[in-house]
């Protein structure tokens, strides 16, 4: 079993940091997710990622056993890929729900997100949104620049 350092672990909870995901559907095709928030399990082998429904295809591209990517960015575009297998996808749960109404406070106290109303918030927090745990095989530096692509070891 692979395991994040925690710098990796922890780079995934924060306010000014934002991904996208990306599943490959049985029309060989990549389908692009946009999540809203995403951390590591406690002991850091697998990854949450919060996906409101509204914000990528439908769910039949999110089932157990299919490869996951997710790339995040966060200050000064420090990026990294996460990429792993989906071990289960489901609707978000209470706890995740408010992970995310969480997460756009912290963005709000920072500043980070003026542009969030009202009806944004509802439409992430109280939107139906997808729960997709995935295990951690390999996490690649994406940062722009000449380090960008590498493997980092775990």
């Amino acid at each position: 079993m692979v395991r994040l350092s925690e710098k990796l672990a922890t780079f995934l909870d924060n306010p000014r940091a934002w991904g996208r995901a990306s599943t490959v559907g049985d029309d060989l095709l990549a389908h692009l997710h946009l999540p809203f928030g995403a951390f590591a399990s406690e002991d850091r082998s697998e990854i949450v990622c919060l996906i409101p429904e509204h914000y990528g295809p439908p769910a039949d591209n999110l089932r157990a056993g299919q490869p996951f990517a997710m790339t995040w960015t966060g200050e000064r575009c420090v990026t990294y890929q996460y990429k792993g297998r989906i071990i289960e996808a489901r609707s978000r749960n209470i706890s995740e729900q408010n992970y995310q109404r969480d997460l756009i406070r912290r963005m709000m106290d920072l500043g980070n997100a003026p542009s969030f109303d009202e009806r944004m918030k509802r439409n992430i927090v109280e939107a139906p949104s997808w729960s997709v745990r995935f295990s951690v095989e390999a996490v690649f530096d994406q940062t722009p620049g000449p380090g960008a692509g590498k493997r980092i070891e775990l």
